[in-house]
């Protein structure tokens, strides 16, 4: 948006200088890209007048002229202009002066053995559009009563003014518009705003079912009589401030109302309007119409656009471009001028659609004002009477309910303290502080128990409609540097808690040991126990998953169709389920499928089959390793896995005090079929917070370095025989808690059954490590032993082998 400092003055008096309104703007939020000085690239140029012009005696096409710039003597000029003559006041560049639009500096010259000492200009060589040849002659362009010799040309051609070039964000649409810009500073600077006033019109009612859902209010202004011709000088120069080119006085004035008030309109030749004012309506267009545009281009119009329509079809792009065929003309006598509010998503979906964006489109775009429609639509009446002589007969206007509400917002107290803090003194923001802010911004206000009802004005209805909009603006308007900057409370550093980082220390030792990490979606094809989905995107992704070893197995499927051997993975996921209490657990899975690539090395490059205790004992070997002591137990104490697992290598694990963890065995050879993977397929699946509160339980809440022994250790081997049915695990427990405290260690080192041993019976053989604070004595080994088969005598009746 270009403002002129002189417009701007005449709506709201500013006290501070273009610097410091540019500051202040900017900092509250209005960002001021650019400050131009119309004035600048004429410094330098002076009025001079012609005293007596003859012709050149050495050429016939140039003049001698003699000119009057203030000085002590006239100075001698050449110039080739054909409309060159005494006595009338031209713009003089004497030497030393430079003209940036040409890209010149004059100097002394020497023309036709006659010196010339500057250059008469024409507007063309001063910046300005030119519509004549040769020139300028300042008489045709300013008043004479000011045409002095030796005064500076640039406020005779209106180039006395500052513009500053605002750039408007999308939340704040009455910055497009020299008003909302005038409130702005108002509300800086504490002044008052004098907006041009017009007098209302008296409007009929028009029928809402001519108006498309597009259209919020349509208004239709009939101005007879009109005469239309080129717009006074005082309006171009504001249309060409703010980059607009003047077309005539009629559609100047809907520019001029557009920049003052941000309200966009049109203006139709009610003449070539088919069926007059009584067949506008705004709907959307149908499929194969087109509109030829004020820009000379033949549109195609698709049915998303928004157009006007008369009687015939469309006559303008709603709130984009007016259509050629109904365009204002000097032979126009009617003119239907429209001022609407039209859907910004309608607009910018025709803007869009065209291809085409307008200094209208991009003021729907962000919202208008519906309260100031009419104002605006006065205004541009006026000035039409004013310049154009006609006289407004009929305005009708339709209104959609609700549209012209004014909008009531809460603000709290509370709220103003809690965003804004503390002012720089260290106190909080008095109540007339806010109420001063708010008024200045013309709102309404309320005093409530909890603090205010605010009434936005029509201006700000399209960004000011929550209380955190107004808290910004009474932040925006005290200036955000008046605020105290205090740090946020010394946070404590991040970190993972103790669980946490047993789990980083799983899954670095499981990778350590050969397995890779895998992740797989949470969505399976369920079962009749799983939670189904309500919108599955696919069939086969309708559930949440019950297990991770579906797709664990489905992993090595596919490393295995893909010709790269073996897989060691594991995953660490959730589950769902509708049974049972906890409906979401975190669940350890993994999957040890055939013989790792790396390890062909070991056995001359020939695959051998892994076996399940070699297998269990990779993934025994890692829980261990944090402290988690497992107990193997039949498959009967585990729950929907023995169709998966073979019966007789798989086991179930539980901790030390007897809850279940999870369960460990070979997939069974009827499933390795069915999924087309090796024999040698090892499956996994535990839960991971048991396992973690174990590890958390024997590490406690942080780790304890525990110094080396210096004493020697004594060993003893031991062999019971015991029944069939009992486990190696479960002795090897029973004698860890029975040798306390002097046992530092038990290995397994065999079983046997057969031979001399009776029928059902087997041998179990272990190591056991004592070791104590001293040297131990025999005896203190023996009497430790003693206790240790004791306990084994009487819990597994078992028999001491010689």
């Amino acid at each position: 948006m270009r403002v002129s400092l002189q417009w701007l003055q005449e709506l709201v008096p500013c006290p501070w200088p273009v610097a410091l309104l540019a500051e202040r703007l900017s900092i509250a939020g209005l960002e001021v890209e650019d400050v131009l000085e119309l004035g600048k690239p004429l410094a330098g140029v002076v009025v001079g007048k012609v005293l007596d012009c003859v012709p050149h005696p050495n050429a016939n096409k140039l003049s001698l002229c003699r000119v009057d710039v203030g000085g002590p003597q006239p100075l001698q000029i050449v110039c080739g202009a054909s409309n060159v003559r005494a006595h009338v006041h031209v713009p003089v560049a004497p030497v030393g002066c430079r003209l940036p639009a040409v890209d010149l500096t004059i100097r002394r010259t020497r023309l036709r053995g006659v010196d010339s000492e500057g250059m008469i200009c024409s507007l063309s060589e001063l910046g300005q559009e030119d519509n004549g040849a040769g020139i300028c002659v300042l008489e045709d362009q300013t008043p004479t009563d000011g045409l002095t010799p030796g005064a500076a040309v640039a406020p005779l051609l209106g180039l006395d003014d500052v513009v500053l070039d605002v750039a408007v964000t999308a939340n704040r649409p009455d910055g497009l518009s020299m008003l909302g810009i005038a409130r702005e500073v108002a509300a800086l600077c504490g002044e008052a705003v004098s907006p041009p006033t017009a007098p209302p019109q008296t409007a009929s009612a028009m029928d809402l079912n001519r108006f498309a859902r597009g259209c919020r209010l349509f208004s239709l202004s009939i101005v007879e009589n009109v005469t239309v011709g080129p717009s006074p000088l005082w309006l171009r120069r504001r249309l060409e401030r703010a980059g607009l080119r003047s077309i005539d006085a009629a559609v100047d004035i809907t520019n001029l109302v557009m920049l003052e008030t941000g309200q966009p309109m049109h203006a139709f030749d009610g003449e070539r309007v088919t069926g007059g004012a009584a067949a506008l309506h705004v709907r959307f267009a149908r499929s194969g119409e087109g509109l030829h545009t004020l820009d000379g281009q033949q549109r195609s119009l698709a049915t998303g656009h928004l157009v006007v329509a008369d009687a015939a079809g469309p006559v303008a792009l709603a709130g984009v471009m007016g259509g050629a065929p109904t365009r204002i003309t000097s032979r126009t006598r009617q003119v239907l001028l429209e001022a609407a509010v039209f859907d910004p998503t309608a607009v910018r979906r025709s803007a869009r659609l065209a291809g085409l964006r307008s200094e209208s489109s991009s003021r729907f775009e962000r919202g208008v004002a519906p309260q100031a429609t009419l104002a605006a639509a006065d205004r541009a009446v006026a000035l039409l009477e004013q310049i154009c002589g006609g006289r407004c007969v009929e305005r009708q206007v339709a209104c959609h309910p609700g549209v012209l509400e004014e909008r009531q917002v809460p603000l709290r107290r509370q709220a103003i303290h809690r965003l804004l803090g503390v002012m720089a003194d260290g106190t909080p923001v008095q109540d007339a502080t806010v109420e001063e802010c708010l008024r200045a911004l013309g709102c309404g206000l309320a005093t409530t128990d909890e603090g205010w009802s605010v009434t936005v004005p029509h201006s700000r209805c399209q960004d000011l409609c929550r209380e955190v909009d107004l808290v910004e603006e009474v932040a925006r308007l005290v200036g955000y540097d008046r605020f105290s900057a205090v740090l946020p409370t010394a946070l404590v550093p991040g970190g993972r808690n103790r669980q946490q980082s047993l789990l980083h220390q799983l899954r670095q030792r499981l990778i350590a040991t050969g397995l890779q990490e895998l992740c797989h979606m949470s969505l399976d094809q369920g079962s009749a126990t799983a939670m189904a989905l309500a919108n599955p995107l696919v069939s086969d992704h309708s559930c949440l998953r019950t297990v991770l070893y579906t797709g664990l197995l489905r992993a090595a499927q596919r490393n295995a169709q893909q010709g790269n051997g073996g897989l060691w993975g594991f995953e660490v996921g959730k589950v769902f389920s509708t049974v049972g209490p906890q409906r979401e657990q975190q669940r350890l899975g993994a999957v040890l499928c055939g013989q790792q690539q790396h390890s062909l090395w070991r056995d001359g490059g020939k695959a051998v089959p892994l076996d399940f205790h070699q297998a269990l004992g990779v993934m025994e070997r890692v829980l261990v390793s944090l402290g988690i002591q497992l107990q193997r137990q039949p498959m009967a104490a585990t729950e929907g896995v023995e169709p998966l697992l073979h019966p007789g290598r798989s086991v179930g694990l539980t901790l030390q005090g007897g809850a279940f963890a999870g369960w460990f065995g070979q997939v069974h050879p009827r499933v390795t079929r069915a999924w087309d993977l090796p024999e040698d397929v090892f499956l996994l699946e535990a839960e991971l917070m048991p396992l973690l509160v174990a590890a958390e339980q024997q590490h406690g809440p942080v780790i304890r370095f525990q110094p080396f022994s210096l004493m020697p250790a004594a060993e003893r081997d031991l062999a019971v025989v015991v029944n069939q049915a009992i486990g190696s695990g479960a002795l090897m427990a029973t004698i860890r808690t029975a040798g306390q405290p002097l046992l530092e260690a038990v290995h397994y080192l065999s079983r046997f059954d057969g031979g001399d041993l009776a029928p059902g019976a087997c041998s179990h053989a272990f190591r056991l490590v004592f070791r104590g604070d001293q040297t131990l004595t025999d005896a203190q080994v023996e009497a430790a032993l003693t206790t240790v088969m004791s306990a084994l005598e009487e819990r597994f009746k078992a028999q001491r082998r010689a």
